[in-house]
C-alpha cells in the first residue's frame, strides 16, 4: 500500500483524516506532491518519479493499492505508477477516512510510539 498524504500525515503529526492518526499499518509514503513540480503545477519528469516511486519499493511491488485522506491525491500516486509501466494499480476509494473509522482495521501512528 502506498499512502499519497504529506509525511506528517504519514507520522501521525500532521492532519488526520478521519478518528485515528497515522497510516495503514505496512503502507509506505510518497507524497503526490513529490511528483509534481512546485513551480510549473506539472509532473516532474519520469526519471524523478521512477526514483521516488523504487525507492519506497512501489514500482517493484506485485500489485499496489494508493490511498490517502478521501481518494484524490491517491491518484497522483496511481497514474504515475501506471506511466511508468506498472499493471496493476488501485486505488483504495474509502481511503483512510474509511479505514481509521474501523478501529478494528491495523493503523500505525509513529508520533504516539504505535
Amino acid at each position: 500500500m502506498v499512502d499519497a498524504l504529506p509525511a506528517d500525515s504519514f507520522d501521525g503529526t500532521g492532519t488526520a483524516y478521519g478518528p485515528r492518526s497515522g497510516h495503514i499499518t505496512g503502507a509506505v509514503n510518497v507524497p503526490f506532491r513529490t511528483h509534481v513540480d512546485a513551480e510549473t503545477a506539472g509532473f516532474v519528469d519520469a526519471e524523478t518519479m521512477r526514483s521516488r516511486l523504487e525507492a519506497s519499493g512501489a514500482l517493484a511491488a506485485p500489485s499496489v493499492i494508493t490511498y490517502c485522506g478521501g481518494a484524490i491525491a491517491a491518484t497522483v500516486d496511481a497514474f504515475c505508477l501506471a506511466l511508468l509501466g506498472h499493471t496493476s494499480v488501485s486505488v483504495y476509494d474509502g481511503s483512510v477516512m474509511e479505514w481509521s473509522a474501523d478501529l478494528a482495521l491495523p493503523m500505525t501512528n509513529p508520533s504516539s510510539g504505535g
